[in-house]
């Protein structure tokens, strides 16, 4: 969670981060990827001495906690198998909080299949904890058994997924500015047909002007 006493708490803990190595490095990424109110992690992954862990299974879990999801770090057992409990928790939250980030209404039955979760009530206390914890708002619908989503705060953004958009982005740019010409074109003629409207509306208006002398 953004809030200031977070934002002040994890910059101390990226500068704790920052000066540490070996099992206490480890030790700190633990805690902070099991912190209840972080919920983005790239800052940490920017750091040199993590980056030198890069291939490493310290390095892998911070990278998971930032762009992953339960599924995904499911698959690969050596990062899996390295969480502990507080952390498979806080997994499943990310991963919801991922889902609610890109839709506006979420059916608790792919939540429950998203996490892997036991039952439905799993499903609502992971979706509450997030609510407390101020990473989404919304509100549960028992009826149609989904979940309306208000807001969410932001999850870290894939470096390597944001270069795969890159082309479409630019693609999308050059259809705007081609489509921005069209408009402006067609507004410049539409003007110049009005002023040419006028001017002939004058030159009749005079000569009907001269008639009736």
């Amino acid at each position: 969670m953004d809030t200031k006493k977070s934002h002040v708490e994890k910059k101390n803990w990226i500068r704790t981060a920052e000066s540490t190595s070996g099992v206490s490095l480890d030790s700190v990424i633990r805690d902070v990827t099991s912190h209840t109110e972080f919920y983005s992690f790239a800052e940490f992954l920017e750091l040199s001495n993590i980056r030198d862990l890069k291939g490493q299974t310290t390095y892998k879990i911070l990278e998971a906690f930032a762009y992953s999801d339960w599924k995904t770090v499911k698959q690969d057992q050596q990062i899996f198998n390295a969480l502990d409990t507080k952390q498979l928790r806080k997994l499943k939250q990310l991963t919801v909080l991922g889902i609610c980030s890109r839709e506006r209404t979420v059916p608790l039955s792919l939540l429950r299949q998203e996490i892997e979760a036991k039952d439905d009530e799993e499903v609502e206390e992971v979706l509450l904890e997030c609510i407390q914890n101020g990473t989404i708002s919304g509100k549960i619908n028992q009826k149609e058994r989904n979940f309306k989503v208000v807001k969410t705060v932001s999850r870290d953004a894939n470096p390597e997924e944001i270069s795969q958009l890159l082309p479409q982005l630019e693609e999308i740019l050059s259809t705007t500015r081609s489509v921005e010409k069209k408009i402006q074109d067609k507004i410049e003629a539409l003007n110049k047909n009005r002023t040419e409207h006028i001017s002939n509306q004058k030159v009749v208006y005079e000569v009907r002007k001269a008639t009736d002398r």
